[in-house]
This record gives C-alpha cells, structure tokens and sequence, in this order.
C-alpha cells in the first residue's frame, strides 16, 4: 500500500488548544489502524482524550470508540511507555512536555453501520497541544 499523507494526514496547528480541541473526522479506509499522534505543552491539569467514529467525515451517526492502546513519552524520557486503554478515553496530566500517540485499530469501528471516520477531542480548562497528527499504519508502531 502506498502512504499517500495527502490523502490521509490531518493536521491540526501548533499552539492551539485554551480550552478544548477537536480534530477532524479521518478517513479509516484501507488502513488496518490510524495513530493520532498528540505533541502537548507541559500544563497542570489532567486532560481528557476522547475518541469518537461515524460513517463519513461530517460526522453521521457519531457515537464513542475503544481506543486500543495509548503509547507516551514526556520530558526526559528516552522510550515510549505502552497502555492498554481498552475505553472511548483516557486521561493524560502532561507534566513536561511530550507525546502520546493514540493506536485505533480500525477492526473496532462499527463496520455494520459503516463507520469509517475517527475523531479525536481533548478537553480541560486550559487544554494545551502543539499539534494533533493523524497518520494510517499497516500495522503497529
């Protein structure tokens, strides 16, 4: 398969973010998982992630998604610290600058109702990401 980031790559901008942040609905087909890649500033409060899928990209028929796994490194750390979320959000309470990349699996979309699109939201009082970074994977990181 070719990776064609034109076609599959959303990006949200640096710096955004006072309050909540929602990305764009990405396109899941072809890929057999997505990872949002998620750069945060260091902030004092516990930010939550929330994953959401629908059946095109304006959002027909949203409802929550089990993220699969959450993988995270801030600060000085030199490797990436593996989860298992197994829920439709987690929360991350960035003490240092980093980032947490977000694994869909895209086997776990509601494929009877023909859901093909994911949606990341973070929300906190002072919510703070550099930038959000969808990219479609054949497998895993």
């Amino acid at each position: 398969m070719k990776l064609d980031l034109t076609d599959y790559t959303n990006v949200v901008p640096g710096g955004i973010g006072v309050g909540g942040v929602t990305s764009p609905w990405v396109s899941t087909q072809g890929n057999a998982r997505v990872h949002a890649i998620l750069a945060f500033n260091a902030v004092a409060e516990t930010i939550t992630v929330t994953a959401t899928q629908a059946s095109d990209s304006s959002g027909t028929g949203a409802k929550s998604l089990n993220i699969s796994h959450t993988y995270a490194r801030y600060g000085i750390a030199t490797t990436f610290t593996q989860a298992t979320v197994g829920a439709g959000n987690f929360n991350v309470t960035p003490a240092a600058a980093g980032v947490t990349v977000v694994e869909f699996d895209v086997a776990g979309l509601d494929v009877n109702a023909n859901f093909s699109h994911i949606r990341i939201a973070l929300t906190g009082s002072t919510t703070r990401v550099q930038s959000m970074v969808f990219l479609p994977m054949g497998g895993k990181i």
